[in-house]
C-alpha cells in the first residue's frame, strides 16, 4: 500500500501539479476521508473521480512511475499497439499541448543502418501523404539511440484487433471499409507510393470506424534510389545474401524463413516470386485478401508453414464466401475475384475501380458519423516547420538523453497493454 506522501512527492515529481497544489489536493484528501482510509491508494482513487487525474495517470504513479516521461518534447502517456518496429505511444506536446501518436523504434535499432533507412524512408513517404484514410504524420526525431515518427492522434484499433475479437462483419461494412482503404491506396499510388505491405495490423479505424492506412515500413516511392541500403527486402530480418549461398529455403520463390507472422497472409503472388516485381495491382491483391478476411472471419488461405502459404497465394482458389454467406451479392464477390486474380492483368488495374466497383453495395452511415476532424493547431504544425523542416534524408536529434526511468516506463506500457489485451 503506497503512503500519501509518497503519492503526493510522486504526483510532483512527475509534474501533474505543483507543490502547492499538491499539498493542497492531500489536505482537502483528508478533509473528506477518515483517518484509516487516508492512503495513497485511496488518494489516487480521489483524484480520479474529482478528475484531477486521469486513470492512467493513477495507475502509472501507483506503479511507482514518476514522469515527466518526456521523449524528447513529447510526454509519453499510454501504450496503444505493436507497430512494425516499435510500439505505438499516446503522447502530447509538453509546451504546445497537441496530442499524438509516437511510433518509438527499439534503441536496437541505432546499430542496424538498414532499419534506420526504412525509418527514413518512412518518414519521408509520410509526408508526401495528406489523405483521410492515409494517417498522418509530422515529423522523425531522435533522442539518444531511440528513434520516434510522430504520427497524428489515433484512437481507435487496428483492423486486426477488430477482426479478432468480432470475426467476420456484414457485407455492406466490409465493402464500406475496403472501398475507403482503397481510396486511400489511390492516393498512394497517384503519389508513386507502394505500399507493398497491407494487412489487417496496418489498417487502423477510428473510433468512427474510419480506415486509415499506416506502416510505410516496407513501401517504395519515387525517391527509394536515394536511400542508403537496399530497400527491396521483405521486412524484419530476411537476409537475402543467406539465399545466393542456398541457406534459405524456397528462395527461388523469393520466400524468406524469418519474415515476420503474417507476411504472407495477404502477399500478391508475384511479390512472393520477387519483390522487384511488385507495382500498384500487388497492392490491390493485398487489399482483396483484407476484403476476403472482413466477409469471412479468415484470410484467403490458412498454413503455418509460410512456404506453402506463399504457394497457395500463387497455385490456388480460396473457398468462395458465397458458400457460407446467403447473402453476400454475386456482383460483390466478382469483384473480390478480380481483386485476386493470380495474374496482375487480370485484376483491377487501379484503386479508384476497386473503390467504385464496391461503393454502390457499400453502407453509407450518415455524414456526420463519417467526418471526424482531427483537432491539430496551426502553432504545432508552425513549430514542426521550424524545429523538424521536410528534409527527406535527416534525422533530427534533441538535446536530451533517453532516462533510465523513460526506459522502465514505456515496458511497464507494453507489459499493460499485453495483460489488457489477454484479458
Amino acid at each position: 500500500m503506497s503512503q500519501l506522501n509518497e503519492i503526493q512527492q510522486r504526483i510532483v515529481d512527475s509534474q501533474l501539479a505543483t507543490p502547492p497544489q499538491a499539498a493542497e489536493y492531500a489536505a482537502r484528501f483528508q478533509q473528506d476521508v477518515a483517518a484509516a482510509d487516508a492512503s495513497g491508494d485511496r488518494f489516487l482513487a480521489w483524484l480520479v473521480e474529482r478528475e484531477l487525474l486521469t486513470e492512467f495517470q493513477a495507475e502509472a504513479l501507483a506503479a511507482g512511475h514518476c514522469g515527466p516521461f518526456l521523449l524528447g518534447p513529447y510526454r509519453v502517456q499510454e501504450h496503444l499497439a505493436v507497430g512494425r518496429l516499435g510500439g505505438l505511444f499516446r503522447a502530447v506536446h509538453d509546451e504546445l499541448a497537441q496530442a499524438v501518436t509516437l511510433n518509438v523504434f527499439p534503441a536496437t535499432l541505432a546499430r542496424q543502418p538498414d532499419k534506420l533507412a526504412q525509418i527514413g524512408r518512412e518518414a519521408r513517404i509520410f509526408l508526401e501523404l495528406d489523405h483521410e484514410n492515409v494517417v498522418r504524420s509530422f515529423h522523425v526525431g531522435q533522442v539518444a539511440d531511440t528513434y520516434y515518427l510522430v504520427l497524428q492522434e489515433l484512437r481507435g484499433e487496428t483492423l486486426a484487433s477488430r477482426l479478432r475479437r468480432n470475426g467476420r462483419m456484414p457485407y455492406r461494412r466490409a465493402c464500406r471499409l475496403v472501398r475507403d482503404i482503397a481510396r486511400g491506396l489511390q492516393h498512394l499510388h497517384t503519389n508513386d507510393v507502394l505500399h507493398r505491405d497491407l494487412r489487417p495490423e496496418h489498417i487502423w479505424l477510428s473510433e468512427n470506424d474510419r480506415p486509415q492506412i499506416m506502416e510505410f515500413g516496407a513501401a517504395r516511392d519515387a525517391l527509394a534510389h536515394v536511400d542508403e541500403l537496399p530497400v527491396d527486402e521483405p521486412p524484419t530480418g530476411a537476409r537475402p545474401d543467406d539465399a545466393r549461398h542456398g541457406e534459405a529455403p524456397g528462395a527461388a520463390l523469393g520466400y524468406w524463413p524469418d519474415v515476420e507472422p503474417g507476411y504472407y497472409d495477404y502477399l500478391a503472388p508475384e511479390q512472393s516470386l520477387d519483390v522487384q516485381l511488385a507495382d500498384a495491382r500487388s497492392d490491390i491483391y493485398s487489399v482483396g485478401c483484407i476484403l476476403y478476411h472482413c466477409l469471412t472471419g479468415r484470410p484467403p488461405f490458412e498454413e503455418r508453414n509460410q512456404l506453402k502459404l506463399a504457394l497457395s497465394h500463387a497455385l490456388l482458389e480460396p473457398r468462395h464466401p458465397s458458400l457460407d454467406l446467403d447473402d453476400l451479392p454475386p456482383q460483390v464477390e466478382e469483384t473480390l475475384w478480380a481483386m485476386l486474380a493470380k495474374s496482375p492483368e487480370q485484376r483491377f488495374q487501379h484503386a479508384h475501380e476497386v473503390a467504385f466497383a464496391l461503393d454502390q453495395y457499400a453502407e453509407h452511415p450518415e455524414r456526420a458519423e463519417q467526418v471526424q476532424v482531427l483537432a491539430v493547431s496551426s502553432e504545432y504544425l508552425d513549430w514542426c516547420q521550424t524545429a523538424y523542416p521536410a528534409d527527406s534524408g535527416r534525422i533530427p536529434r534533441d538535446s536530451v538523453g533517453v532516462t533510465p526511468e523513460l526506459t522502465e516506463f514505456l515496458g511497464w506500457l507494453e507489459r499493460r497493454h499485453r495483460r489488457r489485451r489477454n484479458g
